[in-house]
């Protein structure tokens, strides 16, 4: 089994300033409400090409996302994976 991956993250949260959860910190609100987002421009998992590939996931967890409890999954869309398969 052979996986690699090459892209770029983005991470856009409701905090005031900057994400405190990145330092293991609290959120500046009463929860953490943030979006992750992967670009892949590069990878391949066991021979498929992934490049190209977008994911993006919605996250709602407690002011301290150490503490878990998460709510959160894939935001749905279009991608040539889906066909792929």
């Amino acid at each position: 089994m052979s996986f690699s991956v090459e892209g770029d993250y983005f991470e856009v949260c409701n905090c005031d300033v900057s994400c405190n959860c990145v330092w293991l910190g609290t959120a500046t609100q009463d929860n953490c409400d943030v979006l992750l987002a992967w670009h892949v421009t590069n990878g391949d998992k066991d021979g498929v090409d992934l490049s190209g590939l977008n994911a993006v996931m919605a996250v709602h967890s407690p002011k301290r996302m150490t503490d878990g409890g998460w709510k959160g999954g894939p935001v749905p869309g279009r991608s040539r994976f889906r066909r792929a398969v």
